[in-house]
């Protein structure tokens, strides 16, 4: 089985994923996988304690599960102050560290974050988080699963900045800010990232709700840029009454990369994506709706100088719960 997870039949061992080294066995195997946690929370103060497995030989190709071959252990707490008298009505400092290693004990990741989180008047809220991690790149050699002399261990530090807050009963706002270390795994090395993503809920009137999310990031190496990332996000619903509603759903993304700094990916100078989507819902219950919509996607990029249409489809859904 494991040849149908390999690039160029397995010819040579560069061709070699993780998962077909895992799975290039004659014999048999099984593992096991298991998550033990514990928490206790009071009014001013709280802790929590965690550790998962998931054992080398464990699969789960077929499922949700994303990694095997490491064991995480997490300890965290926090503390709260309270306040009934004051523009701020709770404020609270809380964090983690945890310590990844695989079943060989090879460091995978080593982590510490701490948080610095208040809540105020008309539903705000602000939080600065601080992060310093360790944890290691591709691997050297692909064709092998060790981890030591392998790998490079890399030292990543960064902040974040998120808020949110409701100036009146129909607008919702907010906003997250980042920046920091952050691997460039196409190249397996160090960068600098700043990512910003503002959103914003209003509803008009009764009936109409606007949705609006964009993301910029963007990725620098060296004082080089490697790359830059727009992408917009906007959703208008139309409740017609209980039961149904009319949504149209726009995306729109551009991305643009250094070309000079892939050297080992054939890359496009510039992607821009858009894809649209017209959707009607039927509820008749809580366990009983109908759907119906049509969608389209265009792209642009180096080879192709305007938006085009690439890709057209209409949809039907009905799902039914039966209950004894």
């Amino acid at each position: 089985m494991y040849k149908d997870f390999c690039s160029n039949n397995c010819e040579a061992s560069t061709d070699y994923s993780e998962t077909v080294l895992r799975l290039q066995n004659s014999d048999s195997f099984s593992d096991t996988a298991y998550r033990l946690s514990y928490e206790h929370e009071e009014r001013d103060w709280f802790a929590n304690a965690q550790i998962e497995s998931t054992g080398a030989d464990f699969r789960t190709d077929l499922g949700f599960g994303s990694f095997a071959d490491h064991e995480k252990v997490v300890i965290g707490g926090g503390y709260n102050w309270y306040s009934e008298n004051s523009w701020w009505n709770r404020i609270r400092v809380d964090g983690d560290w945890d310590i990844t290693h695989n079943d060989n004990n090879e460091l995978l990741e080593k982590e510490t974050e701490v948080y610095f989180s208040v809540h105020g008047k008309r539903q705000s809220y602000f939080e600065l988080g601080l992060l310093h991690r360790e944890r290691v790149g591709l691997r050297h050699d692909p064709s092998v699963l060790t981890i030591t002399n392998n790998t490079t261990l890399f030292l990543e530090d960064a902040a974040s900045i998120y808020f949110e807050y409701r100036p009146i009963s129909s607008l919702y706002l907010s906003s997250y800010f980042s920046y920091g270390d952050q691997i460039d795994y196409d190249n397996d090395r160090l960068g600098t990232q700043f990512q910003f993503q503002p959103t914003l809920t209003w509803d008009i009137g009764k009936h109409l709700q606007l949705d609006l999310r964009h993301t910029y990031r963007k990725l620098d190496i060296q004082d080089d840029n490697l790359f830059i990332a727009n992408l917009t996000d906007l959703r208008f619903t139309y409740q017609l009454d209980q039961r149904q509603f009319l949504r149209l759903i726009a995306i729109y993304s551009d991305i643009e990369r250094n070309q000079a700094l892939y050297p080992n990916n054939e890359v496009h100078m510039q992607v821009k994506q858009l894809g649209t989507q017209l959707l009607y819902s039927y509820k008749l219950n809580p366990l009983t709706k109908f759907f119906v919509g049509y969608s389209d996607s265009a792209e642009q990029n180096t080879s192709i100088h305007s938006l085009t249409k690439n890709e057209q489809s209409v949809f039907m859904k009905f799902s039914y719960a039966w209950l004894n």
